[in-house]
């Protein structure tokens, strides 16, 4: 079993499925999966500038993704922030890390 936390900043498909599915090369690919058919509609989808051959190609690989189970998300991980009332600057990130910089105690 692998416990692997992925978020990515960018909230495409393909940007997802090109570091967790892609065969072989996929920096997060924790189950070691290959589907040339998957490598294909991703490789497809990166760079596809008609919305509806994008869509084809999305819904294609998310439907292997269904289809395979190579892997289950158990959860989607979240951040509480509760802060007094001489506390600002907090600010909402993308990636789902608190970035305590910008807080300032008045």
């Amino acid at each position: 079993m692998v416990v692997n936390l992925f978020g990515g900043w960018l909230n495409f498909p393909e940007y997802f499925f090109f570091f967790n599915y892609r065969s072989g090369d996929a920096l997060y690919n924790t189950m070691a999966y290959k589907n040339p058919a998957m490598d294909k509609l991703i490789d497809a989808a990166r760079f596809e500038s008609d919305p509806q051959k994008y869509k084809d190609e999305v819904e294609g690989f998310i439907g292997l993704a269904f289809a395979d189970v190579p892997r289950v998300t158990l959860f989607q991980p979240t951040v509480d922030v509760a802060m007094q009332k001489n506390i600002t600057g907090y600010r909402y990130w993308f990636h789902r890390m608190l970035d305590y910089r910008p807080l300032v105690k008045t």
